[in-house]
């Protein structure tokens, strides 16, 4: 039977090749490609609020885009029709994200090409979701304004360290993001967790422990040229938060302040909604005791 022209495609199919036409990358599109490969994988309504003003229009570039093999998208299992996709760059972004963030190639590629299970994807959207939660307190602001954002592909580092047998072994930081933003000349640091609920009190307790030695050492001073930082914990409810702050405080980590994916959402990122680790009470980002 021969195809016929005029009917829909499926969420699953691109456009044959005689069928899509050229396609000439604006900026826009370079921009979006590289930002979606650094956080890995965004939903079509995260990229629809970064760079376009509407739906439709979202649709049919991220359409063209998926045609001519620049993204690839996936439905989460069993997603009815119309369900939004979640998109990753395709083999044809590859070199031109790998230019842009002079990388190499193969490297991205090898990136691009890992399997990913659903609750990484799901991770993957929360870590966007504070990072446009950010955004939208902090860029547009005289003050204070969003100095600088990393997800974990760009503020991950590798080093070592030297145990005491004078053997060394090699350590793995790797936050699931950096914010930093700028309120009255001073800079205010911070590393991202976003938990779901799912890691072990252990497992949590070696984050904390990875957190104190990354500051202790110095590392964090000669990377990021800041004396200090905070760690920012968006967990799932009250319960849990609750649980996670006191195995902090056993070990510790003052630098470890917490709040709820539900009071982010709703009241937003600079809002009083923050309680440190070390004294009780809610506090302001703008707080100026940084630790």
């Amino acid at each position: 039977m021969e195809p016929n022209p005029g009917a829909r495609l499926s969420r699953f199919e691109r456009a044959q090749k005689t069928e899509r036409g050229k396609l000439w990358l604006m900026e826009r599109d370079e921009l979006l490609l590289t930002e979606l490969f650094v956080h890995q994988v965004m939903s079509r309504g995260q990229l629809q609020e970064l760079y376009f003003g509407s739906v439709p229009r979202c649709n049919a570039r991220l359409r063209k885009l998926f045609d001519h093999g620049y993204v690839t998208r996936d439905f989460h299992p069993m997603a009815p029709y119309g369900t939004q996709g979640i998109y990753r760059i395709g083999p044809q972004a590859m070199t031109i994200v790998a230019q842009r963030l002079d990388m190499d190639a193969a490297y991205v590629k090898q990136l691009c090409l890992g399997t990913r299970r659903l609750e990484f994807l799901e991770h993957t959207l929360e870590i966007v979701d504070f990072y446009l939660a950010a955004r939208n307190a902090l860029v547009g602001e005289e003050n204070p304004h969003l100095e600088s954002w990393m997800p974990e592909l760009q503020v991950r580092h590798e080093y070592e360290v030297k145990l005491p047998s004078g053997k060394r072994q090699k350590q793995v930081f790797k936050p699931d993001g950096f914010l930093r933003f700028d309120h009255g000349g001073r800079l205010y640091s911070h590393f991202v967790e976003i938990d779901r609920g799912n890691a072990s009190g252990k497992l949590f307790g070696q984050k904390v422990e990875h957190y104190q030695h990354y500051l202790s050492s110095g590392l964090f001073e000669e990377m990021y040229e800041d004396a200090t930082f905070r760690v920012l914990v968006v967990t799932t409810g009250e319960r849990r938060l609750t649980h996670l702050r006191a195995l902090v405080q056993e070990r510790g980590g003052s630098v470890f302040w917490f709040t709820t994916r539900a009071l982010l959402t709703q009241q937003g990122l600079l809002a009083p909604i923050w309680q440190p680790a070390d004294r009780e009470g809610l506090f302001s980002l703008q707080n100026k005791d940084q630790g």
